[in-house]
């Protein structure tokens, strides 16, 4: 599965969800939005970041957003797959 995280909508306003690529025995290929647990809050939007995954952590490192407070953190936000939730 490829993961992907955030970038921008169509009118240009950064996005927060994180959704996986998946292929099929079949050959076929579908989107799946990442299911989080409502309980934690969700991630900064941003664009221009970086992603990877460690494990069982896909870690979200820097990047920009359409925030006009520049005192926003877009250091790091981890989301843990095995138990779907984020981490500030």
């Amino acid at each position: 599965m490829v993961l992907i995280f955030g970038g921008r909508g169509g009118s240009g306003v950064s996005l927060n969800d994180l959704w996986g690529l998946r292929r099929h025995n079949n050959g076929e290929w579908d989107w799946l939005p990442a299911p989080y647990r409502s309980s934690c809050e969700p991630p900064n939007e941003r664009y221009q970041h970086s992603a990877l995954c460690f494990n069982n952590l896909f870690l979200v490192i820097g990047g920009r957003n359409n925030s006009q407070d520049g005192n926003i953190n877009l250091n790091l936000e981890i989301f843990n797959l095995e138990y779907s939730e984020w981490y500030r």
